[in-house]
């Protein structure tokens, strides 16, 4: 989110972004906590991937935002 501000990317991304993370993060958690079965697992691997996807869609977009380039 600090690079997502340097490189002036919209506000209000960066918020819905920012919240996509946290909801991403409380859903992982609770499947965590829950998992019984190896389908459970496998959707806790998925909630991680899309947590972790946030961020790096975030450097990505501020990345090409300070290069001048297009956006993702």
């Amino acid at each position: 989110m600090i690079a997502g501000n340097v490189s002036n990317l919209p506000t209000k991304e960066l918020n819905i972004l920012a919240a996509e993370y946290l909801g991403a993060r409380v859903l992982y958690t609770a499947v965590y906590m829950g998992a019984r079965s190896e389908l459970m697992s496998y959707v806790r691997t998925g909630l991680y991937g899309w947590s972790v996807g946030i961020p790096l869609y975030v450097l990505i977009k501020a990345g090409n935002s300070m290069l001048g380039g297009g956006s993702v």
